[in-house]
C-alpha cells in the first residue's frame, strides 16, 4: 500500500503483516482470524507513513496476501485476486477517489462478501464475518433504502461503491467505538448490527452521511471536525424523528431534542469550548456533535428549509474530493442565502455564550455553575445521540 501522495499502481513500500497485541492507541484491531485496521483519527502512521492530517488526500490501490481460506479485504474496488504458490491469494483494491489516511481500511479474516444494488444502480459490497452472514443479512439489507433517503437530500453518492463491514471482534478493549465511516466501507462491531431497525437505523445513516460529509469533503483542520460530526448528526436524528424512533432521552422530534440541547449551550461552551473551536482534549465530544446539530438547526430555522438544502448541496459541491474548513462552510450559506451570515455563524460557532435561536425567543439556557471547569471527554470514537456531559 502506497504512502498518502503516491500514486496508484505504485509498487508497495512495505509488507503489512498481522500485528501483535496493541494499544488502542495504534491502528489495528486484531481478531481470532486476522485484523482490521482502524486508524482514526490520527493513528494511521502506525501502519504505514503518512502525517495523519485530514488534507493529506491520495489515491491508493492496495496488494493483500492472505493465506487461502482467508481474505483481505480493502477501501474502494477489487481490481484482481491471484492464487499464488504456498497456499496464498493475492487481493488488489484501488480507490478512484482522493481519501484522507484517517478513512483506510484493510482487513484480513474468514469474511464473506455480499454484493447488491443501491440507487441508480450503485454497487454495495458489504464484508461480513462468514459465520454470521445470515444473521447480520436484515440490517445490510438496509442500506439500499438508506442510500436513497440521503440522496434525496445531498445528491448522489460520491464514491464508487459503499457497504458495511462488521468486524469479527466484539471484544470492547480492542474495538471501542461502535461504528467508524472508512471510506466506501464502514466498520462495525458485528454484535450492534444484530439489534431491531429502531435501534441501529439512526447510527446507520450517521455513518452513511459521513460519506458526505467528513469523507468526500475532510475537515481542513482538527477544529473543522464539527462539520463532519454535526452533520452526520443532523441527518442521523432528522431520519430517526421521521419515524417516530423516540432517542436516547425518549424524545421524538428534532424542535424537542434541540430545545433540550440550547439547554446545555452556555454548560457546553464553559466545559468543552466553542463548538468550532475546541482543544484537544474536547475534540470528540457532544460540543462536537449535538452542539453541531443545534448550529445547523438554527440556520435552517433562520434562512428556511429550500435555502438550507441549497447550502449544503452548494458546500459539497464546492469542495468534493477535497478539504474544507469552517470559514469555507460559512462563505458558502452566505452566498446562497443572498445575506451575510458571517456574525451569525461565527456567533454560534465561536461565541462563549449561546446566541439567541431564530424563531424560538422563548427557549432559555441553563445558568452555569459558577466555577465550572472544563471536563475530559471520552477516547476519540463515535457517540451519535449520546447525552452525557463529556
Amino acid at each position: 500500500m502506497p504512502p498518502a501522495g503516491a500514486r496508484p499502481g505504485d509498487r508497495p513500500h512495505r509488507v503489512l503483516r498481522r500485528p501483535e497485541p496493541l494499544a488502542r492507541a495504534h491502528g489495528w484491531v486484531v481478531t481470532p482470524d486476522g485484523f482490521a485496521v482502524c486508524a482514526q483519527p490520527n493513528s494511521a502512521h502506525t501502519v504505514f507513513p503518512c502525517n495523519d492530517h485530514p488534507t493529506d488526500k491520495a489515491a491508493f490501490s492496495f496488494r493483500v496476501t492472505v493465506p487461502r481460506g482467508l481474505r483481505g479485504v480493502a477501501n474502494g474496488t477489487l481490481v484482481r485476486a491471484e492464487n499464488l504458490d504456498g497456499d496464498r491469494t493475492a487481493y488488489t483494491y484501488r480507490s478512484r477517489h482522493p481519501m484522507a489516511t484517517e478513512l483506510v481500511q484493510i482487513t484480513v479474516g474468514d469474511y464473506t462478501v455480499k454484493d447488491r444494488r443501491g440507487p441508480h444502480g450503485l454497487p454495495l459490497r458489504d464484508v461480513v464475518p462468514t459465520a454470521r452472514a445470515a444473521a447480520l443479512e436484515p440490517a445490510l439489507s438496509l442500506t439500499p433504502g438508506l442510500v436513497e433517503w440521503v440522496e434525496r437530500r445531498l445528491g448522489a453518492f460520491p464514491f464508487e461503491t459503499y457497504g458495511l463491514l462488521p468486524c469479527n471482534s466484539d471484544d470492547p478493549k480492542a474495538f471501542d467505538f461502535t461504528g467508524l465511516e472508512t471510506q466506501t466501507l464502514t466498520l462495525y462491531k458485528p454484535a450492534f448490527l444484530l439489534q431491531e431497525e429502531q435501534k441501529i437505523g439512526a447510527h446507520l445513516m450517521h455513518e452513511l452521511v459521513h460519506s458526505w460529509f467528513g469523507n468526500s469533503v475532510s475537515p481542513a483542520g482538527w477544529a473543522d471536525l464539527w462539520l463532519n460530526e454535526w452533520h452526520a448528526d443532523f441527518y442521523g436524528l432528522l431520519y430517526r424523528f421521521e419515524r417516530g424512533w423516540p432517542d436516547s432521552l425518549g424524545l421524538t422530534s428534532m424542535e424537542a431534542r434541540m430545545k433540550d440541547t440550547y439547554a446545555r449551550g452556555d454548560l457546553w461552551r464553559r466545559t468543552s469550548g466553542p463548538v468550532a473551536a475546541p482543544n484537544a482534549v474536547n475534540l470528540f465530544d457532544n460540543q462536537r456533535y449535538l452542539g453541531g446539530v443545534l448550529v445547523l438547526y438554527a440556520l435552517r430555522e433562520l434562512v428556511g428549509e429550500d435555502v438550507f438544502r441549497r447550502i449544503e448541496r452548494t458546500f459539497l459541491g464546492c469542495h468534493r474530493g477535497s478539504s474544507a474548513s469552517t470559514e469555507d462552510y460559512i462563505a458558502i450559506a452566505s452566498e446562497v442565502s443572498g445575506q451575510d451570515l458571517s456574525g451569525f455563524l461565527r456567533d454560534w460557532l465561536y461565541g462563549t455564550k449561546t446566541p439567541r435561536l431564530p424563531g424560538h425567543p422563548d427557549w432559555t439556557v441553563v445558568p452555569v455553575p459558577p466555577g465550572l471547569l472544563a471536563s475530559r471527554n471520552r477516547e476519540p470514537g463515535h457517540y451519535p445521540d449520546s447525552t452525557a456531559t463529556l
